[in-house]
């Protein structure tokens, strides 16, 4: 690391090492991800791996709404179920 603040003999700064090596490391993290999601994404060849994030958000997102739906179909279903409110005001015979 040629950074002033290190070595005062030199030309570059922390913030030219921080520009640089912030997207190195997002794009080594990316393709060491993309190598590794064969786990994940059993399915899909590499190239189409390469591309994990918009997969992994696009599962995550119909995962979602999924879950969404499912919960408006139970609690409309709960609203609608056969509990007779009518049957539980009237006297039972066999209580008698």
């Amino acid at each position: 690391m040629n950074a002033k603040e290190i070595a005062p003999d030199t030309l570059g700064t922390i913030s030219h090492f921080v520009a640089f090596a912030a997207p190195l490391t997002v794009v080594t993290i990316w393709v060491i991800i993309a190598f590794q999601s064969q786990y994940l994404l059993q399915d899909k060849p590499f190239v189409q791996r390469l591309a994990w994030p918009v997969l992994l958000l696009r599962r995550w997102w119909c995962k979602k709404q999924n879950l969404e739906s499912k919960a408006g179909r139970m609690i409309d279903r709960s609203m609608k179920d056969d509990y007779d409110y009518e049957a539980e005001m009237k006297p039972n015979d066999s209580w008698a």
